[in-house]
């Protein structure tokens, strides 16, 4: 099993969503994360979606 991340980042003006799921790396360090929002969603169920705040 594999967690993934969907995130919308901002471009200056506006929040943008590429739409993907990206999966997270047991050895991440969740570096480079400035100036995006993070939901968490139950893998499979798109309409799960919450934002972490």
């Amino acid at each position: 099993m594999s967690l993934y991340t969907k995130y919308n980042k901002w471009n200056g003006s506006s929040w943008v969503n590429d739409g993907k799921y990206h999966k997270i790396s047991a050895t991440g360090n969740g570096s480079n994360v400035a100036d995006v929002r993070i939901f968490l969603c139950e893998v499979g169920y798109p309409s799960t979606c919450v934002l972490i705040k």
